[in-house]
């Protein structure tokens, strides 16, 4: 597959399960519904020099939680989007945990063997059911280089030591792919899942067996919340923490320019900009807005946040187009903590949403509440842009703590693996 986005499109027209949070319903009743409440091995000899084995059968679960010694991340080949950045970020700071561990680095036992990779795949639709395989000649995107990933080779045998780390979009392939190993779901979202993973799974089953040989890595408190209300219980199961971060270095970001003081990069006369917005969320909102406020002779100038003819730009681009801006608007779903509003805050932008899946809780968008519409009431929403904007230059200042917050994710992401590869030891 060239693309995350068509391997998405694929799967999104494979599967016709129910989305749990009711987006449609939503967005035809020109209301925010929110889901919950906002608030602030040892390998065999024989197996080494063997090919990774795939299958379409189905067993009836994977092998039981265990200790692991290493760790596979599933990602897609060739792809530069925010998933597989994760992904890269993630193999980065499991192997540095590791290494800084100097207590446990040279006890085999003990460690998580030293290393995760990155192992690149994508679709193989000669058979009647489509198989994740593993991609031939993998090539790290040159983007990613500065992760320095630890690539898989695409012969590798797995055993019932090691952890594969799926997306949450492709738990189809949960059983199919490297059976003896055991297995992982990372929840960068939830609504990519359409609600995939929890539908294949039988009343019976539910809770049982299958389900806790699944240990769930969870991005938002929207994915916590999901996972919990479909039976995920946290004393019983793998439920762990773990979410990503946003690269500072695209924005220089540093305490003195958190509140943009003497640094021409945010300086409102370089805004040329008034509103942006992802053209590929929201559209039907975002039309009705640009609508009322030519209704309202506001004047306001918006900007979709893309290249000539809809062509998909380079995350540098993006953070360039953030940087001319003065507000980011997104009234699409949030399937998860999604990073456009966070690069866009760091950006130095007025960050407006609705309150739908992640960002209808504070805890996984805190921003003001000024910004945040749980109805959508076009008036409102462009008197506001209006507002933010002839005010710009003090209304920024709102969003300080959340640019604080989105800082201090990099550390928070070390918290969580540390917490991650301790449970991984144990077997927890």
């Amino acid at each position: 597959m060239s693309s995350f986005d068509s391997l998405l499109s694929q799967f999104k027209r494979k599967h016709s399960a129910p989305n749990n949070s009711n987006l449609a319903n939503d967005q035809r009743k020109k209301r925010c519904q929110l889901t919950g409440t906002t608030s602030n091995g040892t390998e065999d000899d024989a197996d080494l020099n063997k090919t990774l084995t795939i299958t379409s059968s189905q067993p009836a679960s994977p092998p039981p939680i265990g200790p692991v010694s290493n760790i596979y991340l599933l990602c897609p080949a060739n792809v530069t989007t925010g998933g597989p950045e994760a992904c890269h970020q993630l193999c980065q700071m499991i192997n540095r945990v590791v290494l800084d561990d100097e207590q446990d680095a040279y006890d085999e036992e003990k460690k998580v063997g030293g290393t995760a990779y990155v192992m690149y795949v994508e679709l193989d639709e000669k058979n009647q059911q489509p198989l994740l395989v593993p991609t031939k000649h993998p090539k790290t995107p040159g983007i990613y280089e500065k992760y320095e990933p630890v690539v898989a080779k695409s012969t590798t045998a797995f055993d019932a030591r090691d952890l594969i780390v799926f997306p949450e979009i492709w738990t189809e392939h949960l059983f199919s792919f490297a059976p003896k190993a055991q297995k992982s779901i990372w929840w960068l979202s939830v609504d990519n899942n359409k609600g995939q993973y929890f539908a294949s799974l039988s009343s019976a089953a539910r809770g049982g067996k299958s389900n806790n040989n699944i240990r769930h890595f969870y991005q938002s408190e929207y994915a916590r919340n999901y996972l919990v209300r479909n039976g995920i219980s946290e004393k019983c199961q793998a439920l762990t923490k773990l979410f990503e971060y946003i690269p500072n270095e695209r924005f220089v970001l540093s305490p003195g320019i958190i509140s943009f003081v003497n640094h021409a990069k945010y300086d409102v006369d370089a805004r040329d900009l008034d509103v942006v917005y992802n053209p590929v969320k929201g559209k039907h909102f975002t039309d009705e807005i640009i609508e009322q406020a030519k209704v309202m002779k506001s004047g306001i100038r918006f900007s979709a946040i893309s290249g000539e003819h809809g062509k998909r730009l380079t995350p540098d681009e993006v953070t360039v187009m953030l940087l001319r801006a003065k507000i980011y608007i997104d009234f699409g779903p949030h399937p998860g903590m999604d990073r456009l509003p966070r690069e866009a805050a760091l950006a130095g932008c007025i960050v407006i949403t609705n309150a739908q899946g992640a960002a209808g809780y504070d805890a996984d968008v805190p921003i003001p509440s000024t910004y945040k519409f749980c109805e959508f009431d076009v008036y409102k929403i462009t008197a506001c842009l209006k507002e933010s904007i002839q005010e710009y230059k003090a209304r920024r200042e709102d969003f300080n703590e959340y640019r604080k917050w989105i800082e201090k994710q990099r550390s928070g992401m070390e918290v969580c693996v540390k917490e991650l590869v301790a449970k991984l030891r144990n077997g927890s």
